[in-house]
């Protein structure tokens, strides 16, 4: 369970915590629905009316006025700062509507991550808990660790 009032530290000490954005308004969600042309998958959603976009405990998560952002019906919400990217799939269409992949800076190779959005930041939320950051694939792979991103623990 996420404790969204929870301080953690980070690997260098820092402290950690869950800052809100504005939350998304009804009108802004039905221009978001057409923008996107489908439905937000709920989870997704939820999250999104609660907060649009936030620092989740160090992870910037992006908010929905980077429609820039927006490629062949994936919004790609958090920028790992090197040009790899996170995104969800929006395309009702696909088996893999609603699910979470990692891309990589090449745009070549899109790897699954989580079967939903709920997952997804469950997941952060417990690896930063533990390890006070989210590990990058690189890193996971340096550290020899078993995280979210190590694309072998199942979770898709």
């Amino acid at each position: 369970m996420i404790h969204f009032d929870r301080v953690i530290l980070s690997e260098d000490g820092e402290e950690l915590t869950f800052k809100k954005r504005n939350r998304l308004k009804e009108g802004e969600l039905e221009k978001l629905n057409e923008f996107f042309g489908v439905d937000l998958p709920d989870d997704f959603l939820r999250f999104y009316l609660r907060t649009n976009g936030a620092n989740f405990f160090g992870i910037d998560l992006l908010s929905f006025d980077k429609y820039s952002d927006v490629e062949l019906s994936n919004f790609f919400f958090h920028n790992w700062g090197n040009g790899d990217r996170d995104f969800i799939n929006l395309n009702r269409h696909s088996s893999d509507f609603g699910k979470i992949f990692f891309l990589e800076a090449t745009g070549v190779k899109a790897l699954p991550v989580a079967p939903n959005f709920t997952f997804w930041i469950s997941c952060v939320f417990e690896e930063i808990s533990q390890y006070g950051v989210l590990f990058h694939p690189d890193d996971l792979e340096v550290k020899g660790i078993n995280g979210l991103y190590s694309f072998n623990h199942g979770g898709v």
